[in-house]
């Protein structure tokens, strides 16, 4: 990291577009960046998309490790590396996923239990209505450090987790 850097997220889904977004809106909790919900597991990156960076970006792909299917995220990764507009990439593994890192962040048993949902099913829809989730979050003893700190296993154990590259503050 250094100033001026610019740093592009690609992540999973709308409720981890909301998660970073709430972080940002901190200003001391992440390094501010475009959010964008791309899939790296399903989608591909094509040349047309990737012209659109900055120059010396560095890409943050944020996405679950519950999948077994590696073939895209490895096609996009090197087409990544290939790219002279790229300054780096880092890899924000969410182990299983979201909800198992929410919990292990938090001091619930259960993902429904963090916004007070009917069930685990409707969290999801729960989380993106949520107009208070940090509120939510600290209420839960919410521990950002233990957040995207874990490394998978099988394989996914040879990607290093580079979630703490974006914490600016450990809260």
């Amino acid at each position: 990291m250094s100033k001026g850097d610019r740093y592009q997220y690609y992540v999973e889904g709308d409720c981890e577009k909301k998660l970073i977004g709430v972080f940002k809106e901190k200003k001391d909790m992440i390094l501010p960046g475009k959010v964008e919900v791309f899939n790296v597991m399903q989608q591909r990156f094509t040349d047309t998309k990737l012209r659109l960076l900055s120059p010396g970006t560095i890409v943050i792909l944020v996405f679950d490790t519950d999948k077994s299917d590696l073939k895209i995220l490895k096609e996009n990764i090197e087409c990544l590396k290939k790219n002279t507009r790229i300054k780096d990439i880092w890899l924000v593994l969410q182990v299983n996923n979201l909800e198992d890192e929410l919990i292990r962040a938090t001091d619930i048993k259960e993902i429904k239990d963090l916004l007070g949902c009917e069930s685990n099913k409707d969290f999801k829809h729960c989380f993106i209505q949520e107009k208070n989730l940090y509120g939510k979050l600290q209420a839960h003893h919410f521990d950002f450090i233990s957040l995207w700190n874990s490394n998978a296993d099988g394989e996914y154990a040879k990607y290093r987790n580079d979630g703490n590259k974006i914490k600016i503050r450990k809260r």
